[in-house]
């Protein structure tokens, strides 16, 4: 038997069972004994009838000695089964359950069963409600109930209990697997793995403790396979010669001195940095990250300066059109003072003509054979808006029509640890701007529950009248849903025009068109507009520094990441700034404790690992729609055993094949 067989090699798996198998990926053996469980239920405890206490979930064991199915009357259609069960102590009780007649074929009297439900008591009588029902034979092992069992991912046509029984089959000739021989050897030899044991274990576990230790062991090798494929694609890659920068250190000077502000020392590190990649004929590729309002965009007009002046073009893309505006806007305000033109290009910017640096969406993609003459440096800005595979998606044109392999520089405000963007972004250099301009104080973040929200309304209007604030009023939704409770923008801004009729307050979300949306961005950084409701469209690059209060309706509805990015269009400036977190009334514990985190933490990184590890990579960067590897078992947020897996990778390398043959996959 190999891994590469179809399941139907094995038994009870027929061919119209293989189509229903199909719908969950599982096409082959090897996708079958790695399908591993979503979680596991420890029902190994078997408790005596005289320990029972009411409402505990609970697993009992006995005969069954009587049995009947009635229908109820005045209710048609509906059953009701009662039974009695003794346990080996010679306890007796009833059993009830409803709309199970099924169990009429299935129970025999005076045989053994195992039942999981709870005892429930009424008046002095006490009956005990099966939710799972399983017989006790000889000679078979228990699958569901007196052990842990697995708990998988299921479709319509594949039943829990049908899965299980497959999944126990195939564990019990694992060692049969020809191709399965060689890792297994080497995981026992050079790691002190017991490949079959884990496989055994992550499904079949006798204890907690060998689930988990199964669970790290098939992490371990998971992430080697990894990272031994992502060396692979580095190492096949074939670049086109990059061009080597030189002459334009004067201009960047001049650059720096010009700024109406002083660079902090990490901004001036990483410019350093990324103007070393310019002047190598090897494709730079960095990842420069930073908190929200830490000074990326500095870094690259520094850059798009140094490839202006030797005699280049720079493309930045943004993930949208009010970023891409914004930044035309800021590079034209301190580049054409020196003599360096952008241009903005956008669904909305048809006459655009050839510039040093091109500024826009992915409208550039599509005038790129008018509008790229010699390029040299991409720059991709909040890059995980775009993801891994969409964002190599949007620089292969670019890639394709340039004369050379431009460099390339990704910009990002969601902080990700080191050893996971090198291992999600391989072969990318990572470069880090912690500190913020001098002077910037922290946020003072609250979550308001809606009992609290008048308080709140009456601090703003006081704001809004005394202190003349700016504010952003954030809505996870354009309009109204029946499936939600979240309050939506337009709603919103109905809502604050009655409750604050003598302030100037303004729309924005993504459904405008392109003039709107610039124009009530316009009118909010020229102070015209003292309210801007809007959705997350604001999220990322907005920069306006007057604005200093922020309230997010439906906060829990958001990620922390997205929430500390949209924190971050105030306190942009010196003053004092304030974030709000209006939360709807089923907002649950785990929800406001989640937010409840966020109010009292700052740090961008420190709130990126706490999302990390309670939602997972796919939801924290995009993954789920960009690329990032699907993994089977392994867990990106241990940082250790990525690190140790990425040197034992290097290792292996010369035996590729014995890893990749147990977990397929390609990395994006």
């Amino acid at each position: 038997m190999l891994l590469s067989d179809s399941v139907t090699i094995l038994a009870q798996i027929s061919a119209k069972t293989a189509v229903n198998l199909a719908s969950l990926e599982i096409q082959t053996v090897g996708d079958l004994l790695t399908y591993f469980p979503r979680y596991t239920q420890d029902n190994s405890e078997i408790i005596s009838i005289e320990q029972l206490k009411a409402g505990e979930s609970v697993v009992i064991e006995g005969l069954v000695t009587k049995f009947r199915s009635m229908r109820l009357k005045g209710r048609p259609g509906r059953t009701m089964q009662t039974g009695v069960i003794i346990d080996d102590a010679g306890s007796e009780l009833q059993l009830m359950w409803f709309n199970q007649p099924f169990l009429e074929r299935s129970i025999r009297l005076g045989e053994k069963y195992r039942l999981k439900g709870k005892l429930k008591q009424q008046a002095s009588k006490s009956s005990f409600y099966p939710e799972a029902t399983e017989a006790v034979l000889e000679n078979r092992e228990s699958l569901k109930l007196g052990r842990i069992t697995p708990v998988y991912k299921l479709s319509s046509e594949v039943t829990l209990g049908w899965l299980r029984a497959r999944m126990f089959d195939l564990v019990q000739h694992v060692t049969e697997i020809t191709d399965l021989q060689d890792l297994a050897e080497l995981a026992k030899q050079d790691l002190n793995i017991d490949l079959y044991q884990s496989l055994y274990q992550i499904h079949f576990p006798n204890t907690a403790a060998e689930h988990d230790l199964a669970a790290q062991n098939l992490g371990l090798l998971e992430l080697i396979c990894l990272q031994i494929r992502i060396k692979q694609s580095l190492a096949n890659q074939i670049h086109k010669p990059a061009v080597s920068l030189s002459g334009f250190s004067s201009k960047v000077n001049e650059f720096i001195r010009s700024l109406p502000f002083t660079p902090t020392n990490d901004q001036m590190s990483v410019i350093e940095e990324i103007l070393a990649d310019l002047q190598t004929d090897v494709a730079g590729q960095r990842l420069v990250q930073g908190d929200v309002g830490s000074g990326k965009t500095l870094v690259a007009m520094a850059a798009a300066v140094a490839v202006a002046q030797a005699g280049y073009q720079t493309v930045i893309l943004a993930p949208t059109t009010v970023l891409a505006v914004q930044h035309a806007q800021n590079f034209a305000k301190l580049l054409l003072p020196l003599g360096i033109k952008s241009e903005l290009v956008t669904s909305n910017t048809t006459q655009n003509q050839p510039a040093p640096i091109l500024i826009g969406t992915s409208a550039v993609l599509a005038r790129k054979q008018n509008l790229i003459k010699d390029l040299a440096l991409v720059i991709v800005d909040e890059q995980h808006r775009f993801g891994v595979k969409q964002r190599e998606e949007l620089l292969e044109p670019l890639k394709m029509h340039a004369k050379f392999q431009p460099h390339l520089i990704n910009l990002t405000a969601t902080p990700i640890p080191r050893t996971l963007a090198q291992t999600l972004f391989a072969g990318l250099q990572v470069s880090t701007i912690t500190n913020k301009p001098a002077g910037r104080l922290p946020i003072k973040t609250y979550v308001v529950p809606s009992e609290k929200r008048a308080d709140s309304y009456n601090w703003i209007n006081d704001q809004l009248r005394q202190a003349k604030a700016q504010i952003y009023w954030i809505c996870p939704l354009v309009e109204e849903s029946e499936q939600s409770q979240a309050k939506a923008a337009q709603t919103t801004f109905a809502e604050l025009q009655t409750r604050y009729p003598d302030i100037q307050i303004d729309l924005l979300h993504g459904r405008l068109k392109n003039d709107d949306k610039e124009l009530a961005l316009a009118k909010f950084s020229e102070g015209e507009t003292q309210i801007l409701v809007s959705t997350s469209v604001v999220e990322v690059g907005v920069d306006v520094p007057n604005a200093s209060i922020i309230v997010i309706e439906g906060a829990e509805r958001f990620g922390l990441a997205q929430l500390h990015q949209l924190r971050g269009r105030v306190g942009r400036d010196t003053k004092q700034s304030w974030c709000f977190l209006f939360t709807t009334e089923n907002s649950t514990t785990m929800a406001n404790d989640r937010l409840d985190y966020f109010a009292k933490h700052h740090d961008g990184l420190e709130i990126a690992m706490f999302d990390l590890q309670m939602r997972g990579p796919g939801e924290v960067y995009g993954a789920k729609q960009s690329g990032v590897p699907n993994l089977k078992i392994a867990k990106l947020n241990d940082f250790a055993q990525i690190k140790y897996a990425g040197e034992l990778s290097q290792k292996y390398l010369n035996r590729a094949n014995i890893f990749t043959q147990l977990f397929k996959f390609s990395p994006q």
